[in-house]
């Protein structure tokens, strides 16, 4: 299970001391009550500098936020809440990231959808009793990042009606969400994917198609799942562009599956990621290990895949901070 520690904001540095702190285009906001037809209060900063505010955190707030709350904000393009509760919104925003770590807001349905329909990237962390409705899901067509973690779908098996209109996803997260199974064409409208994660889920088999429209996939988690054997021809789709592979080493032990194998199935295979808090540390797992090695990959823990880490946030110990 994923467990944040510790979240580092890659905005610059804020000294949380302070009620609002602000640094170039990104401005803080924390333990302050966001009450109904009032603006964010941001009294110290003047009114020409809100308007060049592109990026908003609240931290430990809670309240309503309506088309009162960000109206000094012109430019507004990413919100993150951390440890807030947002009760309502009541009002569209305009936003092209939401970010939600350990908060708590309204449910996405389809009141929620229409009130963030521009949005490009959603990160959701968190929250066990948030619940996303599938049928209002598909309705994000710009969406280009679903990363969501520790919450809950209307629905336990994916299927292709989840991602029908989402034709511009180039990374899907959906790790630690009480998943049990994945349809042949679950992912088959989503060819741009480049990055999906289905970690810490009760998966228990993988269709020999399920990732056979996926032909740009670069990373792929599979770690932590019911799943006790691969059949390598479910990757067969996957040989011209998969570099990093996420699953646990005693799947592949169980499966029979040898570094020489898994090289050539994935000739392009940079890393193999166990997603474990340590390395396996029987003598097969260092014999894999090291004909990986000899063939220009490697094996690692927890070394590539993190809902936060990739979307630009960190747990204690990572430091990458490169996106949205």
């Amino acid at each position: 299970m994923i467990r944040i520690v510790l979240v580092i904001l890659c905005l610059n540095i804020y000294t949380f001391a302070y009620h609002i702190s602000k640094i170039s285009t990104d401005l803080l906001v924390s333990d302050i009550i966001l009450l109904q037809n009032e603006a964010l209060p941001a009294e110290n900063i003047k009114k020409i500098n809100k308007a060049k505010i592109t990026e908003i955190l609240l931290k430990n707030c809670s309240g309503v936020i309506d088309q009162e709350t960000f109206k000094h904000y012109p430019k507004l393009q990413k919100l993150t809440l951390l440890k807030s509760n947002i009760e309502e919104i009541n009002t569209p925003l305009p936003l092209s990231s939401l970010v939600a770590l350990g908060s708590h807001l309204p449910n996405l349905n389809d009141d929620l959808q229409q009130k963030l329909s521009k949005v490009q990237a959603v990160l959701l962390i968190g929250n066990k009793d948030f619940e996303i409705n599938v049928q209002s899901l598909k309705k994000f067509k710009h969406l280009e990042n679903f990363f969501v973690s520790q919450a809950n779908f209307s629905e336990e098996c994916v299927t292709k009606d989840w991602f029908r209109e989402m034709n511009s996803l180039e990374g899907l997260v959906l790790s630690d969400v009480n998943l049990i199974c994945l349809a042949e064409d679950a992912f088959d409208s989503l060819g741009r994917l480049r990055f999906l994660d289905l970690s810490y889920n009760h998966l228990q088999n993988l269709e020999k198609k399920i990732f056979k429209k996926l032909t740009k996939l670069e990373k792929l988690a599979l770690f932590e799942n019911h799943i006790d054997h691969l059949d390598l021809s479910v990757l067969a789709s996957q040989k011209n562009h998969l570099t990093k592979l996420g699953i646990s080493w005693h799947v592949i032990k169980n499966s029979g599956i040898t570094a020489e194998q898994l090289l050539r199935a994935l000739p392009k295979l940079s890393l193999i990621d166990f997603g474990k808090i340590e390395m396996p540390n029987d003598f097969e797992a260092g014999e894999f290990c090291a004909v990986l090695r000899q063939n220009g990959a490697s094996c690692g823990y927890e070394a590539e895949f993190g809902t936060a880490k990739n979307l630009g946030y960190s747990y204690v110990g990572y430091t990458h901070c490169d996106k949205l």
